[in-house]
Parts: C-alpha cells; sequence; structure tokens
C-alpha cells in the first residue's frame, strides 16, 4: 500500500474536514428548522420523526 506524501495527506485531511464540518452545520440547521416547524405545529411529532431519521441517514 502506497503512503500519500504528509503534504497531500494534510491538504486531503483539510478538505475533508471542510466538507463534513459544513455538512453538520447544514444538517443542524435543518434539524433546528424542523423542530421549529414541530413546536409551532406545523409538523406532527411523526412527521418531525421521519424528516430527522432521512436527514441523519444521509450523515
Amino acid at each position: 500500500m502506497k503512503v500519500l506524501p504528509q503534504p497531500l495527506r494534510d491538504s486531503f485531511d483539510a478538505i475533508a474536514t471542510l466538507f463534513f464540518s459544513s455538512r453538520s452545520v447544514r444538517t443542524w440547521k435543518q434539524l433546528t428548522k424542523l423542530a421549529g416547524l414541530r413546536d409551532q405545529g406545523i409538523l406532527t411529532e411523526d412527521e418531525f420523526a421521519a424528516k430527522k431519521a432521512e436527514l441523519l441517514a444521509r450523515f
């Protein structure tokens, strides 16, 4: 198995961290928005739980 040179590994790690961090933030924002809709009575608890499970499954 080949090992990547350190600068390339560092770059890959930075890109992966950025990608996963932004994805986490988007998911968190979507969950917060859904929770607000649930709290306002726009979504039922079951609808909220289903959408939450769908979002977390993509994560």
